[in-house]
């Protein structure tokens, strides 16, 4: 072998390996694998040993002179993981010491984190894994027991909004779900490192209708029970979720299916029947409206006002919550809205000679916006709500009872006889226009 580490081999040794050129230390040392034929080391001049063949890498060699009997050495790495260190001592040409030295490379501190989830799209109530990687400047996994924090938002449904959880492997585990569709930020952080990703929630895809007898009729949907006691339904709410459902007599009783909790009925004698339901965001309360537009508050949902005590033109028959469960609307006959809490006013027919009397509205997403129906399916659009078709020229069978919106890109018209009209982005998944009903349909909701 040379200065520059080039090997020269006789025999039938087959040591044709030699140092990329140039090589810029100078070369100290080769010294031969005790396995025969196996391998060799180089050694430069600066330490490093080069392993050939066979020859299995086991470090660098330096060298240190003392100085007041001490001789240092500095070194690192960029690996996590066991080291060993071996320090040996010619004081004379014959005398040698020599002591070994075990120690451990701990991760450095968090420099990077990575958001991944199982899936980048999911539906609402269903359940999303979340893994935050998080790792060192060189890329190797931090210490277990690092603590990450895991914030979501964006629809205003996420639960948790906020967690933590240990890091094992480099990786905290985190599991989360929305009940409202939308896109949420999912943002984890570890001290002041940050990363983020996105979910997308998107609406269950079917619908249920009810009829007055409390009959439930699914399209791809699941089925979680029909009836009503001794009182005719007049509406139904699908659960913050989409794993459930409450139906309304018109007495006030409210019966709870699935996940939908049931938390109370109207109290005592109504001076008028209740025509209408709004759910509290969280699931956990609701409000009944009568046609003179008095509300009962039931559970978490709290009292934002009434038009009990005023004279209205026509009949309230419809309501619809805000995101924020902080307020709500009330749609009468002709159109009128009637906005409390930090609901929005966006408009009304009031003062619009309707053809056919409005029996139904839908808050949009957002709850910047609303739609109402009428008998005829006309369709009126307020705030971000936007027209996507109606059957206001459409000779139908049976009159518009009501309608629901999967996001803002689409909506459904059901009417008494389950006929099914589809707009925007609203998929047709069935309908009972053409079964004979006991008693006609009175609501839908998806």
């Amino acid at each position: 072998m040379d200065e520059v580490g080039r090997v020269f081999n006789f025999g039938p040794g087959e040591f044709n390996l030699s140092l990329p050129q140039p090589n810029p230390s100078q070369v100290r040392e080769l010294l031969a694998s005790p396995r025969s034929g196996g391998g060799y080391w180089i050694q430069s001049a600066d330490g490093s040993v080069y392993p050939f063949s066979t020859a299995t890498s086991f470090g660098d060699v330096y060298e240190s002179t003392t100085s007041g009997g001490v001789a240092s050495l500095a070194f690192t790495s960029t690996i996590p993981g066991p080291s060993s260190v071996f320090a040996v001592a010619s004081p004379g040409p014959e005398a040698v010491f020599s002591l070994q030295l075990h120690g451990q490379w701990l991760p450095g501190p968090p420099a990077g984190v990575d958001v991944v989830t199982t899936a980048p799209t999911t539906t609402v109530g269903d359940p999303v894994k979340a893994e935050v990687s998080v790792f060192d400047e060189f890329g190797n996994d931090v210490a277990d027991g690092t603590g990450v924090v895991l914030d979501a938002g964006g629809t205003g449904g996420e639960t948790p909004r906020s967690a933590g959880a240990a890091a094992a492997g480099g990786v905290a585990s985190f599991t989360l779900t929305s009940t409202r569709p939308g896109t949420s930020t999912l943002t984890a952080r570890v001290g002041a490192v940050e990363g983020s990703a996105q979910e997308v929630w998107s609406p269950r895809p079917g619908y249920w209708f009810v009829a007055a007898d409390g009959g439930i009729f699914s399209f791809a949907a699941p089925f979680y029970g029909s009836g009503l006691v001794r009182s005719r339904v007049v509406a139904m709410v699908s659960s913050p979720t989409g794993h459930g459902y409450w139906l309304l007599g018109n007495d006030g009783q409210v019966a709870a299916k699935g996940d939908a909790l049931g938390v109370g009925a109207a109290p005592g004698r109504l001076n008028r029947p209740i025509v209408a339901m709004a759910a509290e965001p969280s699931g956990r309360g609701y409000w009944l409206v009568a046609s003179d537009g008095g509300v009962f508050s039931i559970g978490d949902a709290g009292f934002y006002g009434s038009t009990g005590s005023i004279h209205l033109n026509q009949p309230i028959i419809g309501a619809a919550a805000t995101r924020s469960g902080g307020g709500y609307w009330f749609v009468a006959a002709d159109g009128g809205i009637f906005s409390f809490g930090d609901a929005g006013f966006y408009g009304s027919t009031g003062s619009i000679h309707l053809s056919k009397p409005i029996v139904g509205m839908t808050a949009t997403p957002s709850g910047q916006g609303y739609w109402l129906v009428a008998s005829d399916g006309g369709i009126f659009s307020f705030g971000d709500a936007q027209f996507h078709g109606s059957t206001g020229a459409i000779h139908l069978n049976q009159p518009i009872v009501g309608m629901a919106a999967p996001d803002l890109g689409g909506y459904w018209l059901v009417a008494s006889d389950g006929g099914i009209f589809s707009f925007g982005d609203a998929q047709f998944h069935g309908s009972t226009g053409g079964i004979h009903l006991n008693q006609p349909i009175v609501g839908m909701a998806n």
